[in-house]
């Protein structure tokens, strides 16, 4: 039979898709397809640049996650019967229409965490009707001291030499990952630390320079965004700071939005010892805004 859902999960910064196992395992046996992918330079994935974790255009990365949504939605029409395929649609904008809510076709979630909730909120304004919810946990727009201080205009890494710096030096490295921070479960951070797809050098300065100017522009695009959303953020993240996730859920355009912050939680929340509540409270985010989507449906 069909999913009862779909739910496309985008990793964080210096990890790979691979690590969010234990959550794609909780979410199929809700009945949700889980779909997931290595962002350029990240996990299995090449980068273009030579050196992994280097990101030289975030928005490279907003397009490869909507490129897997096109791809993932594009086989579900054609293995619902009764579907018009977007390309017969008429609609002259083909990409779009292959975005848009149809029948039979399940509905489309999104589950982000750090980098990837950044990432995430840019995909959602880009295609405000393609989701029917979203989970954006310990999203990365007001990173640590050490990334944060990158942001005044005079400071040397991102001052007048910056346009410079980025060119001839682009892996110029900071280091701004405490990763004694990252979550309360010694098992998971030692498996975090020894998985070789995982990259723990300093963060690029070309990489720094993407952050900022993605969170800066993540915070005026969130009006676009029309899915509820809950945002998620532990306490006690070093990582990415909650006023972050305060900033984006103030900023975001859905009618139908939550902020949670959750008590002592470092930033890896789906790894912290109470991973199994978090993924339960992300599951029923997803079953409860599907079941008023289908609702308001049948009703019009």
């Amino acid at each position: 039979g069909f999913a009862k859902g779909v739910v496309f999960i985008i990793h964080g910064y210096a990890e790979h898709c691979g690590r969010y196992e234990h959550v794609a395992t909780a979410l199929t046996q809700q009945g949700l397809d889980v779909f997931a992918l290595d962002h350029m330079g990240h996990g299995q994935s090449d980068s273009a640049w030579g050196r992994r974790g280097l990101l030289w255009n975030y928005e490279w990365l907003v397009e490869d996650v909507l490129l897997l949504v096109h791809t993932v939605r594009s086989r579900y029409v054609s293995r619902c019967p009764g579907v018009v395929p977007p390309e017969a649609s008429g609609d002259g904008d083909s990409g779009a229409a292959k975005l848009q809510p149809r029948a039979n076709v399940p509905p489309f979630h999104l589950l982000a965490h750090s980098m990837g909730g950044l990432i995430g909120i840019h995909v959602l304004a880009k295609e405000p009707e393609a989701f029917s919810s979203a989970v954006l946990i310990g999203s990365l727009i007001r990173g640590p001291a050490e990334l944060e201080m990158l942001r005044k205009p005079m400071h040397p890494l991102l001052g007048p030499f910056a346009a410079v710096l980025h060119t001839i030096a682009p892996s110029l490295g900071v280091k701004c990952l405490d990763l004694s921070t990252l979550c309360h479960t010694p098992c998971a951070l030692e498996q975090y630390i020894e998985d070789p797809l995982v990259e723990l050098g300093p963060v690029p300065l070309r990489t720094t320079y993407e952050f900022l100017r993605a969170s800066d522009a993540a915070i005026d695009v969130a009006k676009d965004v029309r899915c509820p959303v809950l945002f998620l953020h532990g306490e006690a993240d070093r990582i990415t700071q909650p006023a972050g996730s305060h900033l984006l859920y103030g900023a975001c355009g859905s009618r139908d939005k939550n902020l949670h912050i959750v008590p002592d939680g470092y930033h890896d929340l789906l790894n912290e010892p109470g991973w199994a509540e978090t993924c339960r409270e992300v599951c029923e985010w997803f079953v409860q805004k599907q079941q008023m989507n289908e609702s308001w449906q049948s009703a019009t």
